[in-house]
């Protein structure tokens, strides 16, 4: 059985994407128990490239279609492709650091759920962006529990388009009180090491960022109650069934 499907984009990036994948390599105890979804654009210069890269990894898959305007919709399809419990939201410019990192979360992860046996959890990683908010609790690139996400209908809510998504999903479980520290688990997002690299990003993230201005979402004012309810309600009805059975 898979423990975590590890979810991104990626476009126009073959060697950050062929970093990312070594360092999966490199960290993961048992790869056995991962799989790697990217989503990949047909209309990429470097697409081939890509598909090289992936071809030539075991534990990894590929969707290839059109341009998406939306990004984390785009992750959110991909998430809908996993058969493990646990998402692990990600980007082509990033590298796991920490040795064993599967193990650690896993076991942190089963901790939680032999208390709260319900499913819905979100797990919050380190990353090492020189631009992430320094007094900001949320993770850039988090676990969340495909339960949840099959609860909410997304891993993050698709209302943002890129920018600001990781916020909001931080926000929705926060409210709920069902976040496991993971911060022992860093990643480092190499396209975000100095303010240079961030004001000045390659095609890929300048893209990205202009379609995403296009259509802001302000990630303080954004309205998470909907969301916060149905994985309350939802929490709220399995633990009534299991009270229920175990009179």
């Amino acid at each position: 059985m898979k423990k975590f499907s590890l979810i991104l984009n990626s476009r126009g990036r073959p060697a950050l994407l062929k970093d990312f994948l070594d360092s999966v390599v490199k960290t993961t105890s048992n790869l056995d128990d991962i799989e790697v979804i990217v989503g990949l654009d047909k209309d990429d210069p470097e697409l081939i490239d890509s598909l090289n890269i992936l071809n030539s990894c075991a534990f990894s898959s590929y969707w290839v279609g059109g341009r998406p305007p939306n990004l984390i919709g785009a992750l959110n399809r991909l998430s809908t492709l996993a058969v493990a419990p646990y998402l692990y939201i990600l980007n082509d410019d990033v590298i796991f650091l920490t040795p064993s990192w599967d193990s650690v979360a896993w076991s942190a992860l089963a901790a939680h759920s032999i208390k709260f046996p319900h499913g819905v959890v979100y797990g919050r990683t380190q990353d090492l962006s020189i631009d992430k908010d320094k007094d900001g609790k949320y993770s850039a690139f988090p676990i969340i529990s495909k339960k949840a996400s099959e609860i909410l209908g997304f891993c993050i809510p698709t209302e943002f388009y890129s920018l600001g998504g990781d916020v909001a999903i931080y926000r929705i479980f926060e409210k709920i009180g069902q976040i496991v520290d993971l911060s022992s688990i860093i990643i480092q997002h190499q396209l975000h090491q100095t303010l240079e690299q961030v004001m000045n990003p390659d095609l890929t993230a300048y893209e990205m960022r202009q379609n995403t201005y296009k259509n802001r979402m302000d990630w303080k004012t954004f309205n998470v109650d909907d969301y916060v309810w149905k994985l309350q309600n939802y929490i709220n009805e399995y633990d009534k069934k299991r009270n229920k059975i175990n009179e």
